[in-house]
């Protein structure tokens, strides 16, 4: 059975986009979406971003539907899709399919923006930083709403855009990753491979609840300009003194009703 090429199953496109007129101008590595490639016009004054995945199996119709329900989702806060395309490439052993993303390009992430802080030594301004808190909390509201969740959030998967809105990524993208990485690492152990993107595209109570404990612990490290990996430290062994000392730090420095979010969403009270 040889490759016949490449069959086209579903693309949608929002916003028109004449592809011709892009050209490649770098490709790079961003978390957690992996390689990245930047195309522009020739005049630079239209950019985005292009991400393709290759997930070794055929997905069916039915549930290229289900993910398509998701890539719609639009908010104000989450990075704007301009279109996707699903094509079947028939291999000699499998069929692959091919999915390719065209999203807004961020201007930074946010760890960009703290790593910039520490060597100033310059807190994010308090009700700048509440704002950002609050639009990503709304977003994690509605992607519940939806039926999904954000299982991906670091200070490296949360963007600013270029008039300095803060953006995540559609999670449903980073899904589709972990999905094509899933089949490939278990090549060969068919009883394995998950066929039924049910896994990947349904959230769940506790995935909900992590993802509500990590914007927290990632919002606590960008206050403190602290690196996440110390305060998650922290919080395993409960280093109460140490915890003790950053409350203080964040007293001195932010209001009560940004401290008082952050403290519902590390407890998980309600």
């Amino acid at each position: 059975m040889g490759n016949d090429g490449s069959k086209h199953v579903y693309s949608n496109y929002k916003h028109p986009l004449e592809l011709s007129k892009f050209t490649l101008i770098e490709q790079f590595f961003v978390e957690p979406l992996g390689e990245i490639h930047e195309l522009s016009t020739n005049d630079h004054h239209d950019k985005l971003f292009l991400k393709i995945i290759k997930i070794d199996k055929e997905i069916q119709v039915k549930d290229i539907t289900t993910v398509h329900q998701k890539l719609e989702l639009q908010h104000n806060n989450l990075l704007q899709m301009y279109g996707y395309n699903f094509a079947h490439n028939q291999h000699p052993e499998y069929i692959q399919t091919e999915v390719m993303f065209y999203f807004e390009p961020p201007a930074k992430t946010l760890q960009d923006e703290l790593n910039y802080r520490k060597q100033a030594q310059s807190r994010f301004p308090a009700m700048e930083l509440l704002l950002y808190l609050k639009n990503c909390i709304d977003v994690l509201a509605f992607l519940e709403e939806k039926g999904c969740s954000h299982e991906y959030i670091t200070s490296e998967t949360i963007f600013f855009s270029f008039d300095n809105q803060i953006k995540l990524v559609n999670p449903t993208i980073v899904d589709l990753i972990n999905l094509g990485e899933s089949i490939r690492c278990q090549t060969g152990k068919e009883n394995k491979i998950v066929h039924d993107l049910s896994r990947f595209m349904t959230s769940t109570e506790k995935s909900i609840s992590n993802s509500v404990l990590t914007l927290g612990i990632t919002f606590l490290a960008s206050a403190l300009l602290e690196e996440e990996d110390v305060l998650y430290q922290l919080y395993e062994v409960t280093d109460f003194e140490k915890i003790h000392a950053f409350h203080k730090t964040l007293k001195k420095h932010y209001p009560p009703d940004f401290i008082s979010i952050l403290r519902h969403m590390l407890t998980h009270d309600e």
